[in-house]
């Protein structure tokens, strides 16, 4: 379902809102065991640890991004370890996303986005819940693809789905380059990076204005990871939510233009993507009735979806009320095992 809007329409004024990486604290490099301290109180005594991803990076030179017109990558990059380059540049801000290779890559692969959370205002590419779950996908053959964004206040709703959606319109021109099968690519992300994921699901290209380049491309996908994200803000569950969102999407309005452009239900259709959605029941930062809101949705469009709602668990899935009904490894293999059966 087609939703119109105009990028003008997002304003900010004030933030005051705990976000996933106030939450977990994250500090890894992208040579570790991506899953930060506060992370792992959430797992287990049977979870295992994360596979490492590879520690063989590549990062003095950045390949320059195509201008505006979207001509594709300079020069090609190493199909290798972790590569960084930049894939767009809007507002004269060069947006940044480091590729990890799986060993023994041997091209036509297919490629996962992921998107990292922070309440819209904070974090990077190399952060968030959903970065744990990197290395698993990667030791499975998929290229991941993570990418940074624009942050509110300076950049409010639409800014961040625009970019994430340039990085799916510049990694499909380029991905000859990356190794990667075009047709083939998916996304993953927690909180606000779920939210983002959920729009590149379920929003048609042209939704949002196009900016970056690359408007001969397809910014949409085919497989969605969604966990923990805000789907419907007119959910009344979200008064809180919205009220202390104001300078990221300009409203605490729930029937305001910014607000219902933001939400994922209201995009919804029957050529959406295959969706794995996850949340945790005590979630008191994002309600699980946005997960529930959005699995309705979905199924009424008779699109593909798989909701799991994890009991004793709260934003991040971090512990809430007694041991989380899934750990960690449980979490990171379900998730491989969808993705890699739907990509």
């Amino acid at each position: 379902m087609a939703l119109m809007i105009l990028a003008a329409a997002c304003r900010g004024e004030t933030e005051a809102t705990t976000t996933e990486d106030q939450i977990q604290a994250p500090t890894a490099t992208v040579a570790e065991s991506l899953a930060p301290a506060s992370e792992q109180t959430a797992a287990t005594a049977t979870d295992t640890p994360a596979t490492p991803l590879p520690t063989e990076t590549h990062t003095s030179t950045v390949p320059k991004a195509a201008d505006d017109s979207g001509t594709g990558l300079a020069e090609p990059i190493p199909h290798e370890g972790v590569q960084t380059t930049s894939f767009c540049t809007v507002d004269g801000v060069d947006l940044l996303m480091d590729v990890y290779y799986p060993s023994g890559f041997a091209g036509n692969a297919p490629a996962v986005l992921y998107v990292h959370g922070g309440g819209w205002t904070s974090g990077s590419r190399d952060l968030g819940t959903g970065f744990s779950f990197v290395p698993g996908i990667v030791e499975q053959g998929f290229v991941v693809f993570a990418v940074d964004y624009r942050l509110a206040p300076e950049y409010p709703f639409p800014a961040q789905i625009q970019d994430v959606q340039c990085a799916v319109r510049s990694i499909r021109a380029n991905a000859s380059l990356y190794g990667i099968d075009p047709d083939r690519i998916g996304a993953i992300g927690g909180s606000a990076g779920g939210h983002l994921v959920d729009l590149l699901g379920t929003a048609e290209d042209g939704d949002f204005p196009i900016v970056g380049g690359y408007a001969g491309y397809s910014g949409r996908v085919s497989v969605v990871v969604g966990m923990f994200g805000a789907t419907d803000f007119s959910d009344p569950n979200m008064r809180g939510h919205n009220a202390s969102h104001v300078s990221v999407f300009g409203s605490s309005d729930p029937n305001s233009a910014q607000l219902q452009a933001a939400g994922s239900v209201n995009y919804v259709d029957d050529e959406d993507a295959d969706f794995l959605l996850i949340h945790g029941v005590e979630d008191d930062v994002v309600p699980v009735t946005q997960t529930k809101r959005l699995e309705a949705a979905l199924n009424a469009a008779g699109v593909e979806v798989r909701a799991v709602y994890i009991e004793n668990a709260g934003h991040g899935f971090a512990p809430s009320g007694g041991v989380p009904s899934l750990n960690r490894a449980e979490i990171a293999q379900l998730i491989v095992e969808f993705v890699s059966a739907h990509l």
